[in-house]
């Protein structure tokens, strides 16, 4: 019974944040406000960019070296 109560809830919550979203989305802004989102929107590519790129450094397919990992066993096995 407490599952069906939370997935009610959990419905409703996400029903009503589509709603909003799509109220927010379909409303048309002035080109100040929506240069404004543009402009945030940009800067927390950027930080979610650098946060990723600080965790996993550029090249690394997965993580902690795991492809190193993969590739080094696929090269001794194509050279067998």
């Amino acid at each position: 019974m407490n599952f069906g109560k939370s997935l009610v809830y959990s419905s409703i919550v996400g029903f009503v944040i589509a709603a909003l979203a799509t109220i927010f989305l379909a409303t048309d802004f002035d080109e100040k406000i929506k240069v404004t989102f543009v402009h945030a929107g940009k800067k927390v590519k950027n930080f979610i960019y650098y946060e990723a790129t600080l965790h996993n450094p550029e090249g690394d397919l997965v993580p902690d070296g795991i492809d190193d990992s993969i590739f080094s066993k696929a090269k001794s096995v194509y050279n067998k």
